[in-house]
């Protein structure tokens, strides 16, 4: 597993996403340009964003931020 962060910048008010490994992640040979090497794909940011989010108050998410890494590949699905 491992952990996300979220960090709300004028308060710095911090939330840690726990990210568990994907299904079937190490169950066959790797393959090149297949899934996260960490084993945290796009759906498990976004199903640990989505869960977490709804416990921080509204006055402090007005926006996300994010890298361009392949994690986020689902962000536009978090608006919904």
């Amino acid at each position: 597993s491992a952990i996300g962060t979220l960090v709300e910048r004028s308060t710095r008010f911090t939330l840690l996403l726990h990210l568990p490994p994907m299904p079937g992640h190490g169950a066959g040979p790797r393959k090149k340009n297949g899934p996260a090497l960490a084993a945290h794909g796009a759906e498990a940011v976004r199903d640990a964003i989505t869960k977490s989010i709804q416990t921080v108050p509204k006055h402090l998410c007005k926006s996300l931020t994010w890298d361009q890494g392949a994690e986020m590949a689902q962000h536009e699905q978090l608006k919904e």
